[in-house]
């Protein structure tokens, strides 16, 4: 994620996500949940790993197919070891209130990103976390983070992305502006927002 600041480029707001042209990857259509189970039912691996996805889905009142994707983001929160989690509300707060949301973290402090949603219908597939940050205007860092899989649960689900190191130095220090977004492995953005960080030498 976000290293010592380097400017990008390519400062246009609408191209911060483009897909990148190289890729040769093209996603399957999407299949209900009855069909997911019925592919290469005869392979045990393969049923014990969509089973791990599926979970209890299936019993889940809301029709169980990927077109009908219902999800909910609850929150991005920043971990630090020894301190209280730093959390971004996204389902309370409104895209105009996220926009104002700020927090501090100490350069050179090791840190996690993680998120936390709720898929309440169908199944979620190839979900993404995009995130572009400027530094004074200029863009220092473009993200592309993973998230995974997920059908329809009655539970929300946490996933944390892998440990960062906050950049330091006084060139590093001052207001990050983030823009983030959710997409799937059809490019359907699930969520997207504005938010703000400020570098500081202390908390």
């Amino acid at each position: 994620m976000l290293q010592h600041p380097t400017s990008h480029e390519n400062n246009n707001n609408d191209d911060d996500f483009l897909p990148n042209s190289e890729s040769k990857y093209r996603p399957g259509a999407k299949k209900s949940v009855s069909e997911y189970m019925a592919l290469d039912a005869e392979d045990p691996s393969l049923a014990a790993w969509k089973a791990s996805l599926l979970g209890h889905s299936s019993s889940l009142e809301a029709p169980q197919t990927a077109l009908d994707t219902n999800v909910t983001f609850l929150q991005l929160a920043l971990e630090v070891a020894g301190r209280p989690d730093v959390v971004v509300d996204l389902a309370g707060l409104t895209e105009e209130q996220l926009a104002t949301t700020c927090f501090t973290i100490k350069e050179g402090v090791e840190y996690r990103i993680k998120v936390q949603f709720h898929v309440r219908q169908g199944i979620l597939s190839g979900l993404k976390y995009l995130q572009s940050v400027k530094l004074k205007g200029l863009t220092v860092d473009q993200t592309s983070e993973m998230v995974g899989s997920y059908a329809a649960k009655c539970e929300p689900i946490t996933v944390r992305f892998a440990p960062e190191e906050a950049p330091a130095g006084l060139a590093a220090r001052g207001r990050y502006e983030v823009r983030s977004q959710f997409e799937d492995d059809d490019g359907v953005v699930h969520k997207k927002f504005q938010w703000a960080f400020e570098i500081q030498k202390d908390w």
